[in-house]
């Protein structure tokens, strides 16, 4: 059985559940599928090419397996045009230069394939991060979450919402202490004078005071 191209591979995975793309990549592993989907899903990959297509591509149709090149032996060579990967002594045109030969010698599925990896930075395929992370682990790097600092919030004492006037000042207003109405004198001597005991030699005898009138009078006097 012929081996299908990485566009092929990626079209077969069209209608498919998540499970079933999964086992499709895993049947079809190679390490050019790898460098293409780690190219695809990674963050840490920046190209240093122009972010429009370029006109004036010589890309002929033509039937697969015809085709000077293709991504198996291409692959390799994508370093070139990426940042930071040991090539940044090239010119520009120099690198664009390259860059349109390899996408003229491959099938054209591929040069469509290659644009949207290099230049429109976003392959079209329904595969996910978490598919390709789950069919070649340890493929992707891992995917930073952002750190969300936790606010305390201060608890505040709900304020009573008053109906009127009347309720605020019997609300915040301390309340008299009621005075005491006595019946008549003997029960506030009763009430406000200690009780002392005498003893004498033959017998305990015991004496009631009588409150003056001014003691008596600031008693009951209302406040």
């Amino acid at each position: 059985m012929a081996r299908l191209s990485i566009p092929e591979i990626l079209d077969s995975l069209e209608g498919k559940s998540s499970s079933e793309r999964v086992r499709i990549l895993k049947s079809n592993d190679t390490k050019t599928l790898r460098q293409i989907l780690y190219i695809a899903f990674s963050s840490k990959c920046e190209f240093a090419l122009p972010d429009e297509r370029p006109e004036g591509l010589n890309i002929k149709e033509t039937p697969n397996g015809i085709s000077r090149n293709n991504l198996y032996q291409q692959a390799r060579k994508l370093k070139i045009f990426m940042k930071d990967t040991g090539y940044n002594h090239l010119s520009q045109s120099k690198r664009e230069t390259l860059f349109f030969q390899i996408l003229e010698s491959v099938h054209s599925s591929e040069a469509e394939l290659l644009l949207q990896l290099c230049v429109d930075r976003k392959l079209k395929t329904p595969l996910t991060y978490n598919e390709v992370a789950e069919a070649f682990q340890n493929l992707l790097p891992e995917i930073e979450q952002p750190v969300v600092e936790e606010v305390a919030v201060e608890e505040t004492e709900e304020k009573k919402v008053y109906k009127d006037l009347q309720e605020v000042y019997e609300e915040n207003i301390p309340k008299k202490e009621e005075k005491k109405v006595y019946k008549d004198l003997q029960e506030v001597y009763e009430e406000n004078t200690p009780k002392k005991v005498k003893k004498s030699k033959n017998k305990k005898s015991s004496k009631k005071k009588r409150l003056s009138f001014a003691v008596i009078t600031a008693i009951l006097e209302p406040p």
